[in-house]
């Protein structure tokens, strides 16, 4: 909901509430603005916002019915009763339906924004409120694939985390290799030295076994570090095999989502249908 803000009208149009007034004394109008106009036969990709407005015998045009999951209905500020008097900051309090629906309908997707007048006299209060186009269907599918794209970015991010900890995982694995490596050729080198030693002396010779002793030991204590290093790879090897079944699990309900979207299309298309026939039997009559 945004501020109303700048409007100013003339004309001293008398605003009241459909109830109030006299079928007798005026001459009323009705029209559509919605997404199943019948001008939008056409260009399918044009659409309004799922509102069905009247005109009055004084020229004000008010809004008659809500459409169900339109843009109107989901955006949520506009109630059946208000009078619009704006459409993108232009005045159109008086102006004729014809008017007023090329200024609404356009692409699917695009914005536009309306001004309200709600209640009478002093209390009457102006707001505005931005609206997309489109069909209750269009604003149904898009609301349906953010959820879809959310979910796949969300398992994405999941598996570049599980990556990244795999990478330093291994970076981790190398690392204890290299020190392995090291302490190999460091036992190495005080077996060497031991040699040189043990010829001159067998209490010397004594000493460095037990160094010895100890390098082999830090070296098993080192495997056995690497060993749940080696299971934390093989679990995240797992999990990532997880993460390709549900991304997997994820494009089949996307595509039995289109499915079921497509038939309520179909179905919705039809009832539309039926209810122009009936609108013409109507005027027929």
């Amino acid at each position: 909901l945004l501020p109303a803000g700048g409007f100013k009208f003339s004309g001293g149009f008398a605003r009241k509430r459909l109830w109030a007034r006299s079928t007798n004394d005026l001459r009323t109008q009705q029209d559509m603005i919605t997404s199943k106009d019948p001008h939008m036969a056409e260009a399918s990709s044009v659409a309004g916002v799922g509102i069905f407005f009247q005109q009055e015998g004084d020229g004000s045009v008010f809004v008659k019915t809500i459409v169900n999951g339109g843009s109107a209905e989901r955006e949520g500020s506009v109630r059946v009763g208000d009078l619009i008097v704006a459409v993108d900051d232009r005045d159109v309090v008086g102006e004729p339906l014809a008017t007023l629906r090329g200024l609404i309908l356009g692409p699917q997707g695009s914005l536009v924004t309306l001004a309200f007048e709600r209640g009478d006299g002093p209390d009457a209060q102006q707001f505005d409120c931005r609206l997309m186009r489109g069909t209750a269907e269009f604003l149904a599918g898009i609301s349906a694939s953010r959820g879809m794209e959310d979910d796949v970015d969300e398992a994405r991010l999941q598996l570049r985390q599980a990556l990244g900890h795999c990478a330093q995982d291994r970076e981790e694995l190398e690392r204890l290799r290299k020190m392995l490596l090291q302490e190999r050729e460091a036992a190495q080198v005080r077996e060497q030295e031991m040699e040189q030693v043990q010829a001159s002396n067998a209490e010397e010779s004594h000493r460095l076994n037990e160094v010895l002793r100890k390098a082999e030991q830090a070296r098993r204590e080192a495997e056995i570090k690497l060993h749940p290093l080696q299971q934390r790879e093989a679990d995240l090897a797992e999990e990532l095999n997880r993460q390709k079944e549900k991304e997997r699990l994820r494009k089949e309900y996307i595509e039995e989502l289109k499915k079921r979207h497509e038939e309520d299309k179909n179905r919705l298309e039809q009832l539309h249908l039926k209810e122009q026939a009936g609108r013409r039997d109507a005027h027929g009559g």
